[in-house]
């Protein structure tokens, strides 16, 4: 059963027993009506016949006595039969109705009766009245709220169709305007959703396809680097000991060759320690998370000579996948600073709030130039701190850039040991 018939449904059966009701007082009220009338003129009757003129009292019946009749003088109206008899039987009553006898001036015995049939006709009249009076109210409200229900629905049914182009994967869906203010909230907040879903849609291809190319950038990097770097030095280290046989005689040489053979494996060692280093940070796990970022600041500082400072609380103790994603976020912070913002100083800050609310902060001195650049490294940074339940916010300004993850302090970190510090 859809709206429309439930509506409809309950509108009449209101109607109808509001009709009942009213008709039933109506009956009610006119039974007593009837018999109260029949009550008042029968002392009426009765004192006029003892006043002993019964050809005045013959002449005012039907006139002034028109609840009283002569027996045997019952005659049908043209008008009568529009009272049923079955609802004429409703009046039926212990006491309704009496006899009472005269002897006319001919000396002929009378009987007088009581008459209702007037009272009865007006109830009738009146509940035929009300009956039609509610007919045609419900009538009328049958076809309001019909009206008024499908122009109410139609957006339903607009939004449903909205809602399937969307179950399809059409997320360009919008509704239009309508002339209901309810309808149009609804269509506003359909849309608000829709442009979201396709705004992140779009985002998550993009991060997608970023991420593929990086990936081949990786890749290609990681070839180059052991292709020009670690092969070489591996042939290298293979050429001088192709000729350690024919040097044995000769101790310089040998000594020479033995060096440059070491030489050589300490910058084979170097670089796959870079390059581990590049895929996953393995001081992460020997240190934890606040010595691998400190570690890093030091690296970044022997290596470019800008001032790298760790300050702030006592980091938490994340498990090992929300500590590398907040590794990483520092990570590509500073790598953002020391390429684009010409900054001789970085400082990284974490702090604890009374709600254990974790906010790291990233901050450098120089010259905001990362806000011309923010592309990937930004949209990367803003997921991670989404993955760990919080956001991120940058701040580019003229005296530098601050980058603030806003965190939610890890639930089991109380039941950790803290992390390790540097000694």
């Amino acid at each position: 059963m859809n709206v429309m018939t439930r509506i409809l449904l309950m509108v009449n059966s209101a109607f109808a027993l509001a009709l009942l009701v009213s008709l039933a007082t109506l009956l009610v009220q006119g039974r007593d009506d009837v018999l109260r009338e029949q009550q008042a003129m029968k002392p009426v009757v009765e004192a006029l016949i003892r006043s002993g003129q019964p050809q005045q009292i013959l002449a005012l019946v039907g006139s002034s006595l028109r609840h009283v009749r002569v027996a045997g003088t019952y005659t049908e109206r043209p008008d009568e039969h529009s009272v049923p008899a079955w609802f004429e039987a409703l009046f039926d009553h212990p006491g309704r109705g009496y006899q009472l006898a005269l002897t006319d001036s001919h000396g002929q015995k009378v009987i007088l009766m009581s008459d209702d049939r007037d009272e009865i006709e007006e109830v009738w009249h009146s509940s035929s009245w009300l009956f039609w009076l509610f007919c045609g109210c419900a009538l009328v409200s049958n076809l309001a709220i019909y009206l008024g229900v499908r122009a109410g629905l139609r957006p339903l049914a607009d939004v449903l169709a909205a809602f399937d182009q969307v179950q399809q994967g059409h997320l360009n869906a919008r509704l239009g305007h309508y002339s209901l203010r309810e309808a149009n909230n609804l269509a506003w907040h359909f849309n608000a959703m829709t442009e979201s879903l396709e705004s992140a849609r779009n985002e998550n291809r993009y991060l997608t396809r970023t991420l593929m190319e990086i990936q081949e950038q990786e890749r290609s990097a990681l070839a180059r680097e052991l292709h020009d770097d670690l092969g070489q030095q591996l042939t290298g280290v293979r050429v001088h000991s192709c000729v350690l046989p024919f040097q044995l005689d000769k101790p310089a040489q040998l000594l020479e060759t033995s060096e440059c053979i070491q030489a050589g494996c300490d910058a084979i060692n170097l670089g796959f320690r870079r390059i581990i280093n590049n895929l996953y940070p393995v001081v992460l796990e020997r240190l934890g998370l606040q010595s691998a970022v400190d570690e890093l600041l030091r690296t970044t500082g022997q290596t470019t000579g800008l001032d790298c400072v760790l300050s702030g609380d006592t980091w938490p103790g994340w498990n090992e996948e929300d500590a590398a994603q907040i590794y990483r976020l520092v990570q590509e912070a500073v790598n953002n600073a020391v390429r684009h913002a010409a900054a001789d100083e970085i400082r990284v800050s974490l702090t604890l709030d009374s709600q254990k609310t974790v906010t790291l902060q990233i901050q450098d001195n120089g010259n905001g130039a990362t806000e011309a650049v923010a592309g990937f490294g930004m949209r990367s940074m803003a997921e991670r701190a989404r993955l760990l339940g919080g956001t991120l916010t940058v701040d580019f300004a003229a005296e530098g850039t601050k980058v603030s993850a806003h965190l939610p302090y890890p639930q089991d970190a109380e039941d950790k040991d803290p992390c390790p510090q540097d000694t």
